[in-house]
Protein backbone atom coordinates (compact mmCIF):
# COMPACT_ATOMS: atom_id res chain seq x y z
CA UNK A 1 0.00 0.00 0.00
CA UNK A 2 2.04 3.55 -0.85
CA UNK A 3 2.22 5.48 1.61
CA UNK A 4 0.50 9.04 1.24
CA UNK A 5 2.85 12.11 0.77
CA UNK A 6 5.82 9.99 0.07
CA UNK A 7 7.88 10.05 -3.46
CA UNK A 8 8.99 6.84 -5.36
CA UNK A 9 11.80 7.06 -7.53
CA UNK A 10 11.46 4.32 -10.05
CA UNK A 11 13.08 2.79 -13.13
CA UNK A 12 11.29 1.05 -15.88
CA UNK A 13 7.78 2.00 -13.90
CA UNK A 14 6.68 2.92 -17.00
CA UNK A 15 5.75 -0.46 -17.85
CA UNK A 16 3.13 -0.59 -15.30
CA UNK A 17 0.55 2.51 -15.45
CA UNK A 18 -2.18 0.65 -13.28
CA UNK A 19 0.56 0.44 -10.42
CA UNK A 20 1.14 4.33 -10.80
CA UNK A 21 -2.46 5.11 -11.13
CA UNK A 22 -3.30 2.74 -7.33
CA UNK A 23 -0.29 5.42 -6.24
CA UNK A 24 -1.93 8.62 -7.10
CA UNK A 25 -5.32 6.79 -5.83
CA UNK A 26 -3.71 6.34 -2.21
CA UNK A 27 -1.84 9.73 -2.50
CA UNK A 28 1.71 8.86 -3.15
CA UNK A 29 4.05 10.83 -5.95
CA UNK A 30 5.97 9.43 -8.25
CA UNK A 31 9.13 10.35 -10.28
CA UNK A 32 10.26 7.95 -13.38
CA UNK A 33 12.46 7.51 -15.99
CA UNK A 34 9.85 7.38 -19.05
CA UNK A 35 10.88 5.70 -22.67
CA UNK A 36 11.55 7.15 -25.57
CA UNK A 37 8.50 6.64 -27.19
CA UNK A 38 6.30 7.02 -24.49
CA UNK A 39 3.24 8.76 -25.13
CA UNK A 40 2.44 11.68 -23.20
CA UNK A 41 0.64 14.85 -23.06
CA UNK A 42 2.09 17.73 -20.42
CA UNK A 43 -0.14 19.23 -18.56
CA UNK A 44 1.74 22.11 -16.74
CA UNK A 45 5.76 22.61 -16.29
CA UNK A 46 7.53 23.90 -13.01
CA UNK A 47 10.89 26.25 -13.69
CA UNK A 48 13.70 23.94 -12.47
CA UNK A 49 17.19 25.14 -11.84
CA UNK A 50 18.83 23.15 -15.18
CA UNK A 51 22.35 23.39 -12.54
CA UNK A 52 21.16 20.82 -10.50
CA UNK A 53 21.23 18.18 -13.35
CA UNK A 54 17.33 18.47 -13.43
CA UNK A 55 16.22 18.92 -16.99
CA UNK A 56 12.25 19.44 -16.81
CA UNK A 57 9.66 19.40 -13.68
CA UNK A 58 6.31 18.50 -15.56
CA UNK A 59 3.30 17.19 -14.41
CA UNK A 60 1.92 15.11 -17.82
CA UNK A 61 -0.96 12.18 -18.60
CA UNK A 62 -0.22 9.09 -20.61
CA UNK A 63 -1.85 9.66 -24.09
CA UNK A 64 -1.45 6.13 -25.64
CA UNK A 65 -4.74 3.74 -25.75
CA UNK A 66 -3.64 1.00 -23.50
CA UNK A 67 -1.35 3.59 -21.17
CA UNK A 68 -4.97 6.06 -21.01
CA UNK A 69 -7.27 2.98 -19.84
CA UNK A 70 -4.70 1.97 -17.22
CA UNK A 71 -4.13 5.25 -15.87
CA UNK A 72 -7.68 6.73 -16.25
CA UNK A 73 -8.05 10.33 -17.09
CA UNK A 74 -10.90 11.17 -14.92
CA UNK A 75 -9.05 11.84 -11.69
Amino acid sequence: MPEAGAFYIMDRAFLDFERLYHMHLHGGFFVLRAAKDIKLRRLYSSPVDRNTGVIFDQVVRPAGNRTSFEYPDHI
